[in-house]
This record gives C-alpha cells, structure tokens and sequence, in this order.
C-alpha cells in the first residue's frame, strides 16, 4: 500500500512538470502564438480596408495619419518579434507596400470627398480650404525612398488635376464677384468714362460666366455662387447710373462758370450737354442684360436725362437764352 501510495504520487509530479514543460514551451515560442493571433500586416490591412469603405462625407487625414504612425510604429519595434519580420530587409518591404496600399486607399476617398463636395448646393469655406490643400500635399507625398507616389499621369493625377481646375473656376469667379460689388469708380471728368477698360472686362467676363455657367462642371451646383454671379449685371447697373448722376450734378450745374454768353453758347452744349446725353444714351443699349422687373432701365435714363435738360435749361435763363 505505501508503495503504491509513493507510486501515484510520482505519476502526479510526471504530470505537473509535463504540463508545466508544455506551457513554457508554448511561451517562449512566438511563432506558435502568432500562429494562433492575427499578424500585424493583417491588422493594418483590415484597418486600411475599413478607410477604403467609409462613407465620402467627412474628412479621413486623422485616420490616415494614424494608421501610417501603426505602419511605422511596426517596422520599427524594438521588439523584432512584433515587427512585420525579423528580417530587416523583409521588414522594410512590408512597410513600403503597406504605405503605398494605404496611400492610394486614401487618395481615392479624398477624390471621393471632393467630389462629393463639389455635387453639393452649397460649398463651405473649409471645405474648399482643406481640399486645395490636401490635393497639393498628396501631389507631393514621398515613399521612404525619395520617390514621389503619383506619376506624370494615371488616373489619380487627372482626378487632382479636374479637382485644381473647378478650384480655380471658382477661385476666378469670387474674385470677379469681389471686385465688381467693390468697383469704385470716382472720375467724374468730362473725358472720362464709365465703364472704363477695367470695368468694361469685367462685364465681359460676368457676362461670359454667366452665359455659359450650366458648362462648368460642378460649379453650376453651388447655389451661391450662382446667384451671385447672376447678381453682378445689377450691381455694375447701379454703380453707372449713380456714377452718371454724380458726373451731372458736378459738370452740368457748370453753367455759371463760363466767361460771356458767347462762351456759354459756345462751349457749354457741344462740351458738357451733348457728351453726357450721349452717356445716358449709352445705358439704352442694355449692356449689363438687366432682367429685373423691378429696376425700370427706362425710367432711369429718364430721371438722368431730366436732371441733365433742368440743368442746361437753368443755363439759358442764366445766360438770358430762354425768350
């Protein structure tokens, strides 16, 4: 009895130490845990496939940054065990492939982003901000040897360049939109004119945009600018017709300033009358395409046209012309 005692007692200890030699074993050998963990390669492949996924409606630069900082915190454990490889060559490959994967996953979702912006009816100011940026860091965007990630020409490229090309269309009609609600115009000389040569491109170019608005692709949707740039014929209107008032009132009531009655004869209707007839005569010709009903253009020319015969009339009786 007391051997068999002794006996188990020794088959308990067998199995203890077998079972303890088994757990260390599994321990010290990483390649067997990984075998049954998922790899980091697979972890950063899984996240770069749920970028590739997500919805085109918000921006993904944090997210790409993070999982460039996982890429790179990988390759270069100080743990080799929890590197892509224990092969340094290896290790590096991976790398670069699992940038350049990630890379054109997010190129793609910024195009899609943009994009998506552009179809909208209205265009926000950090929007805009951060595609114009984001498109010239992309472009430029290096591998960890130097080398730029985008070719001449692919279909990457063309898509920043269609997104700098309706980001410049827009950028060119802001600034026509600005600078004609800002137009001032103050030379109220006879020899001068309104428009001038600046204000005369500027209806040119509003006109052009307008007119062809429903070609530029994407422009079109923004609401906006739309109704902004459709606003530009009445803005540069308006600043003729008081312009025009402005000049009469400084140049017609000149009628006292004349030296004789044979000077005012003279010179007051074929130098001051005449030439700022003619100027409202040319507001006739309709060159801004008015199309509100409520700004009556004839009506206009009839006020100024008043303002301008109550003033030569004043002349005469000045002048004793009027019997």
């Amino acid at each position: 009895m007391k051997a068999m005692k002794i006996l188990l007692a020794v088959v308990a200890i067998a199995i203890i130490g077998f079972c303890v030699w088994k757990w260390q074993e599994e321990i010290v050998r990483p390649e067997r845990l990984s075998a049954n963990l998922r790899s980091s390669s697979e972890i950063i492949k899984d996240s770069i496939e749920s970028l590739r996924n997500a919805p085109a409606n918000a921006f993904y630069k944090k997210r790409y940054g993070e999982i460039k900082y996982y890429i790179n915190n990988y390759h270069g454990n100080n743990n080799k065990n929890l590197r892509f490889s224990k092969e340094d060559n290896v290790n590096d490959q991976k790398r670069d492939d699992l940038l350049k994967e990630l890379y054109f996953a997010y190129a793609d979702k910024f195009i899609e982003f943009a994009m998506n912006v552009f179809n909208g009816s209205k265009w926000v100011s950090d929007d805009l901000n951060f595609i114009r940026d984001e498109a010239k860091i992309l472009r430029e965007e290096k591998t960890s040897s130097g080398s730029k990630y985008l070719e001449k020409s692919g279909i990457i490229v063309d898509s920043l360049r269609k997104i700098d090309g309706i980001l410049n269309i827009h950028d060119e009609i802001k600034k026509l939109i600005f600078a004609c609600k800002n137009l001032k115009y103050e030379d109220y000389d006879m020899k001068s004119n309104f428009p001038d040569t600046n204000g005369s491109k500027k209806i040119k170019d509003a006109n052009k945009y307008f007119t062809n608005y429903s070609t530029y692709d994407y422009i079109r949707n923004y609401t906006d600018l739309k109704n902004d740039l459709g606003s530009i014929p009445e803005t540069l209107y308006k600043k003729h017709k008081e312009y025009l008032k402005k000049k009469i009132e400084e140049n017609a009531s000149t009628y006292k300033n004349f030296n004789d009655q044979d000077d005012y004869k003279k010179n007051y209707e074929n130098k001051i009358y005449l030439p700022l007839k003619k100027q409202i005569d040319f507001l006739e010709k309709n060159i801004y395409k008015i199309n509100n009903k409520e700004i009556d253009t004839k009506e206009d020319r009839k006020s100024l046209k008043k303002a301008l015969d109550d003033n030569f009339n004043a002349g005469d009786i000045y002048w004793g012309l009027d019997t």
